[in-house]
């Protein structure tokens, strides 16, 4: 077993602890001031001044969406369809969408269930159902607006919005959240490799793609503000196929590391990559393909969360009303929280037997794999790209599970795969 001290451990949590530092320096240089106004911008908020300064944005928004929906159902015919489900994907794209940092950094599964409530309202208007059935499912997602809008509004009147406690709290919850699925991913890829002897080159595939991620993050959160805020569904889109890309990696490799769980493979594999000299053009392109690979894995598990997570903290920021010290307590509380979730992962896989390591890892990429690819087919299904069949069951955002024929079909058929090919890679003798 490869051990080779604590300094890779240092080196990485030093740049973890590091590039954290610089995402929130830089989350508080781009966050306006609370009071600031949009210039050449006509606010539609009611004026409160005693209200957190984004509070009534939210109720005003969720009733406008609630009431203009109601008459998009009132007027729903078999002969209207298309129009009707065209008048309600803008009230999504032009209303819904404009709050989704704001609700995210409070309640991300409730937001991402009326994100699922929306496409399944719309679907049935493209096509064609009964107004019963189109109106008892905008009675279901009205209910969700409403009851997000008397939370926002109650947290207003108590004051409790915009203060310090609920701040720090929303600025922990958003990183730890966001930040655990990546770091899990990143730190099982690296001590996969360290149990292995792998080149240590391609252990900083993993790092160095993860930092890269962040920085991409950064700048596409920035082109999403900037370039597409009047394109709600190229948004949505970009996401769903971001999310997709990442399910495929995180199969594709989840499947590379089960096949090599036993030790005796795992050295076979390494003599193939070290032999000599006769075989060294083909040792490059092999060890190429293996550093795209963890790498892509790495930048995209991290890429997936980094941008909800700079949208979201630009939504605390906005509102956190002079106490931006709060957001930067709570980000680096989780910021410490990941570090030591990173260093728990790192102890353990060293202290794990290597078969049952290296089958828990490929587990959870595959698991991943299966939630990722939900999320993607209902971002994809929200933009119009994908059509929407929907079932009579339930969602379950934190697992990927929404009630779609295309989503769950697709998800069934991943988990098939990751079984058939579990069995063949079990029944396998070679790499």
């Amino acid at each position: 077993m490869n051990n080779r001290g604590a300094h890779p451990l240092r080196r990485a949590f030093v740049a973890f602890v590091t590039s954290g530092a610089l995402l929130l320096a830089i989350f508080l240089a781009a966050a306006p001031p609370a009071s600031a106004q949009q210039d050449g911008t006509p606010s539609t908020v009611p004026s409160a001044a005693q209200f957190s300064p984004q509070v009534p944005d939210v109720v005003a928004t969720l009733t406008e969406i609630a009431r203009r929906g109601d008459t998009v159902v009132a007027g729903y015919g078999s002969e209207n369809a298309l129009a009707s489900a065209q008048q309600m994907s803008e009230l999504y794209f032009n209303q819904f969408e404009s709050l989704e940092g704001i609700l995210g950094s409070s309640d991300k599964t409730a937001m991402v269930a009326m994100e699922s409530a929306f496409g399944r309202v719309n679907s049935l208007m493209m096509r064609g159902y009964p107004k019963e059935d189109v109106t008892a499912a905008w009675r279901a997602l009205r209910e969700k607006l409403e009851d997000t809008a008397h939370r926002h509004a109650a947290a207003a009147a108590d004051g409790s919005a915009g203060s310090p406690g609920v701040l720090f709290v929303q600025s922990f919850l958003i990183l730890l959240r966001e930040g655990a699925e990546a770091i899990l991913v990143v730190a099982a890829l690296a001590a996969y490799l360290r149990r292995g002897d792998a080149p240590t080159v391609q252990i900083r595939a993993v790092y160095g793609a993860a930092g890269l991620a962040v920085i991409a993050s950064l700048i596409t959160a920035w082109a999403m503000n900037a370039l597409l805020a009047a394109s709600g569904a190229a948004r949505e889109g970009f996401e769903g196929i971001t999310m997709l890309i990442a399910a495929a990696m995180l199969f594709y490799v989840g499947a590379w590391l089960f096949a090599r769980r036993d030790a005796e493979r795992w050295r076979a594999y390494l003599q193939e990559q070290t032999k000599g000299a006769a075989a060294a053009l083909e040792r490059g392109s092999s060890q190429t393909k293996a550093l795209v690979m963890l790498g892509a894995t790495s930048f995209l598990a991290v890429y997936r969360e980094g941008v909800e997570t700079v949208i979201f903290y630009q939504a605390v920021l906005n509102r956190a009303g002079g106490q931006e010290t709060m957001v930067a307590a709570g980000f680096a509380a989780a910021l410490v929280a990941l570090a030591l979730l990173f260093v728990v992962v790192r102890v353990l896989s060293l202290r794990l037997p290597l078969k049952p390591f290296f089958v828990v890892t490929a587990a959870l990429l595959y698991a991943m794999a299966v939630v990722f690819a939900g999320h993607g087919v209902m971002e994809l299904q929200n933009a119009g790209w994908l059509p929407r069949t929907s079932l009579a069951l339930p969602d379950l955002p934190t697992f990927g599970v929404f009630a779609s024929a295309e989503g769950l079909g697709l998800q069934l058929a991943l988990a098939a795969l990751i079984a058939v090919a579990a069995w063949r890679l079990s029944r396998a003798r070679g790499i």
